[in-house]
């Protein structure tokens, strides 16, 4: 019965990313402004900060850019990259070049940085 398990996991396990099983292709993101209650719009969402946004990590790379508005308030911007995750690196010493493929097709190969972000808003003159 062992043998069966093993020969239906060790397939699964061979095929299947070190990102991918450590981590999902989301992540989520601490989104802050100074004073609190700001817009922040994000890929055509909107959330009211503070907020905790949970973003999609991919292939193709790219940025996040967010823009932060509230009335009485300039507008702001920041961004969110992606990053190769650390755990690519399970990739590279088990050597399994599918692997890789999985991680960064399901976008689990990245991590999304920074982390938590906070924006300090700017009167605008009145």
């Amino acid at each position: 019965m062992l043998r069966y398990i093993a020969a239906v996991l060790l397939p699964i396990f061979f095929i299947s990313g070190c990102a991918t099983i450590m981590h999902s292709d989301s992540q989520y993101i601490e989104i802050n402004s100074l004073p609190a209650g700001a817009t922040a719009h994000i890929e055509g969402n909107y959330f009211i900060t503070p907020a905790k946004v949970l973003l999609k990590r991919g292939y193709p790379m790219h940025e996040y850019q967010i823009l932060f508005q509230k009335e009485g308030y300039k507008p702001a911007y920041a961004k969110i990259e992606q990053r190769f995750s650390g755990w690519l690196w399970g990739d590279i010493i088990w050597g399994v070049i599918p692997g890789i493929t999985v991680d960064a097709i399901t976008g689990a190969a990245f991590d999304l940085y920074p982390t938590q972000i906070t924006v300090n808003l700017e009167e605008s003159a009145k």
